[in-house]
């Protein structure tokens, strides 16, 4: 006879030696962000205006070979919502500003 209660283990036994080892994570150079979008942007394939402050999902890079006074430069990567074409931007910490980068234009 098996009741409810044994049925909904929650407790399982986990081995002393493997409950306290330490797992290594693997640092992502890209991560999801959610992003909103700075300013009114176009894109250039099929000419669709993407409003400020609308929310994506982007893939946030760390621009590798740039720095302004050992600033981080980051490059988001997303798609636009009309014809799904890459459009790309790039911090400016120089103007406090985005710099429009691929297939999109202010």
């Amino acid at each position: 006879l098996v009741l409810m209660s044994e049925r909904k283990c929650f407790n399982k036994f986990q081995n002393p030696e493997e409950q306290f080892k330490k797992k290594k994570k693997k640092f992502q150079k890209n991560f999801l962000v959610r992003f909103m979008i700075p300013f009114d942007l176009v894109c250039k394939n099929c000419l669709w205006i993407l409003r400020q402050g609308k929310k994506i999902n982007a893939l946030k890079e760390k621009v590798s070979c740039e720095n302004y006074l050992d600033l981080k430069i980051f490059r988001f990567y997303f798609k636009c919502t009309n014809c799904k074409k890459g459009i790309s931007l790039k911090t400016n910490p120089e103007n406090s500003n985005y710099q429009p980068e691929i297939n999109c234009k202010i």
